[in-house]
């Protein structure tokens, strides 16, 4: 914070800026304005808040992106085309959830193929580089079978 100070010096009118704590005193000269004195440092300061203000527009449009969802087609053997509602950090565990809602097979009846691999439990779609509109393959294992 800035305090001001006018002083008469023969006759004629002098400014000092003080800081608060009364250290650093800047003088003006007599026909310098107040905002001549503080346009550079609010320049500095405005330019400032709004590198900050993108910076953090950036991140919350990346973070906004990262938890928007979308669909995926889940593609079954009898060529059953089912679509289903994720987000990229939604598990494999999480999709055969939402497999399971829609077609009653029970999540550990199912393996998930996405570009020729089975996906994992326990990864997620970004792990895989899942993303908008992908096609997703779903095979059933039969109750004793082997895969």
């Amino acid at each position: 914070m800035i305090d001001l100070l006018l002083c008469y010096e023969n006759a004629n009118l002098a400014t000092i800026a003080k800081t608060s704590n009364g250290k650093f005193p800047d003088e003006f000269a007599t026909d310098q304005t107040i905002i001549d004195y503080l346009r550079p440092t609010r320049l500095r300061a405005y330019v400032e808040i709004e590198e900050n203000r993108q910076k953090i527009q950036e991140h919350n449009l990346k973070k906004l992106e990262e938890d928007t969802a979308f669909q995926v087609f889940i593609k079954t053997l009898t060529n059953k085309t089912i679509i289903i509602i994720v987000t990229r950090e939604d598990t494999v565990e999480n999709i055969t959830a939402k497999i399971h809602e829609k077609t009653d097979i029970p999540p550990n009846q199912q393996r998930i193929i996405y570009g020729g691999k089975q996906l994992r439990e326990g990864l997620t779609l970004a792990d895989y580089d899942i993303g908008k509109d992908a096609t997703l393959r779903l095979i059933v294992n039969l109750p004793g079978g082997y895969y």
